[in-house]
Order: C-alpha cells, then sequence, then structure tokens
C-alpha cells in the first residue's frame, strides 16, 4: 500500500492519499469526514517525512534495541503464576466454541459477520 501513496508529500516523501486513510478507517470500522480523512493524510504524511529524515543519521556503531528499557521479568523473585484454566472450563465460558475452539465474530471482509 506504501509504494501507491503518492498524492500528499511532505520533504519528498510520498504520503497517503484521503483514500488510503478512509479505506483504512473503513477496515477500523471508522467513520471519517473527507475533511477528517484529508487532515489525517496531512497528520501521516508528516509523520512519515520525520521518520524519512531519521534515515539521515549516522547510527554507526549504535547497537540496536528493541526496548528503551531493560527488559524485566513481572513476575517477583520466587513468584510463579498460578494454576491456568481447563481447557473444558474455559470452552464452556465461551459465548460459542467450535470443536476445541473459542468461536469470535468475524471482524474483516464483506462475508456474513462482518
Amino acid at each position: 500500500m506504501i509504494a501507491r501513496m503518492a498524492s500528499s508529500e511532505i520533504a519528498g516523501v510520498p504520503g497517503p492519499s484521503a483514500e488510503d486513510v478512509q479505506r483504512v478507517a473503513s477496515l477500523a470500522r471508522l467513520d471519517l469526514s473527507e475533511r477528517a480523512a484529508t487532515a489525517l493524510a496531512h497528520d501521516l504524511a508528516a509523520i512519515l517525512g520525520h521518520v524519512n529524515r531519521l534515515t539521515e543519521l549516522d547510527v554507526a556503531g549504535v547497537e540496536p534495541m528493541t526496548s528503551p528499557i531493560e527488559p524485566g521479568n513481572r513476575w517477583a523473585d520466587g513468584e510463579t503464576p498460578g494454576p491456568t484454566l481447563p481447557a473444558e472450563t474455559v470452552s464452556a465460558l465461551a459465548p460459542a466454541a467450535e470443536g476445541p475452539f473459542i468461536a469470535v465474530a468475524k471482524v474483516l471482509g464483506d462475508g456474513p459477520g462482518a
């Protein structure tokens, strides 16, 4: 999708069009006005422009990291998680089940349940 987002540009970086924003909004089941979609397309283009500027930084010798903070275990020393529920109990508590799986409503696409 990024390859075709070229209707608005900030700092030479192609940004999403209002139509692109409307498409993503529809996937999220959001109803945006044309004015809001245009404003969001402009904002997203500005964000992409900023990210593009970050590519100009010299990061030689900088160690990659997955988080700016040290990872830690949320459990205290010696503490362990409690017992889990049996699959049968979880299945019985679910609103709908299909075999060993919990059935959920479809959220993407145009078919039934969408």
